[in-house]
């Protein structure tokens, strides 16, 4: 399975995507309330899924 530049594009802006929401659940969010570190692994888990699913749906659509 190779990526085309549109499929890694989507990929890179995906990164940017999730860290844009964890800086705004900072800026609305004051209080934490949980581990740092799950926290960060919620995102990273949040971005990875997201990405599983964009490319299941983008392979079953081809």
């Amino acid at each position: 399975m190779q990526f085309s530049l549109y499929q890694w594009v989507y990929i890179i802006t995906n990164v940017f995507y999730v860290y844009t929401i964890y800086k705004l659940m900072k800026v609305f969010f004051d209080v934490n309330r949980t581990n740092v570190s799950l926290e960060r692994l919620t995102y990273v888990v949040y971005g990875i899924l997201i990405t599983i699913i964009y490319f299941t749906v983008y392979y079953l659509r081809c």
